[in-house]
C-alpha cells in the first residue's frame, strides 16, 4: 500500500483515503 501525505497536518495516510484519519479535513489528489 502506497502512502500519502496531508496537506494540512502532514501526516501519513492511506492513499485511498477521502479525508485524512487525523485532521479529518477531505485530501484532493
Amino acid at each position: 500500500m502506497k502512502i500519502a501525505i496531508c496537506p494540512s497536518c502532514k501526516k501519513e495516510i492511506p492513499e485511498d483515503a477521502k479525508f485524512c484519519s487525523h485532521c479529518l479535513k477531505p485530501i484532493v489528489s
